[in-house]
């Protein structure tokens, strides 16, 4: 039964979450959505704790929008804890690492996910998550500027 229930709030977050690419949505409706997802996942690992899913979710939920990155990061952990050397870990991992600015962190997980022979489809997109790590490192700085009429400093 309690399984069942955390089953349930786990599906509900899920739909809650695709509510939010809504494109006819607006700004409000999507932190409202994102933020009843979140509660519904909570509710789910207070029924089921040992359940990787709502963990995951949870992180996931961290990687865009309205986000926490501590949270994110400790959601990813315990389910990290639950499922090791999951390769969907590692890239949510390596999301929240590169939105926190943690950059060789975020290489690390996202480095990791190509080395796991079960990663599938997730070596993929950590590839390309590394590949915008490299593009932004390489891009020039943009000139600083000073005043309204943007000249270099």
């Amino acid at each position: 039964e309690v399984k069942h229930v955390g089953k349930g709030a786990v599906l509900f977050a899920r739909h809650l979450f695709a509510r939010t690419a809504q494109p006819t949505a607006g700004d409000d409706e999507r932190k409202a959505w994102q933020e009843q997802a979140r509660v519904h996942l909570s509710k789910a690992i207070a029924l089921a704790p040992g359940a990787p899913e709502a963990y995951l979710l949870l992180a996931w939920s961290h990687t865009w929008g309205y986000a926490d990155v501590r949270k994110g990061l400790a959601a990813a952990a315990k389910a990290d804890a639950l499922v090791p050397y999951h390769p969907e870990v590692y890239v949510v991992m390596g999301m929240l690492y590169k939105r926190a600015g943690q950059l060789e962190s975020a290489r690390t997980y996202l480095s990791a996910v190509e080395r796991l022979r079960h990663a599938g489809g997730w070596a993929k997109q950590a590839r390309a998550l590394l590949d915008e790590l490299t593009e932004s490192a390489d891009a020039p700085e943009p000139a600083k500027t000073s005043g309204s009429n943007s000249q270099p400093l």
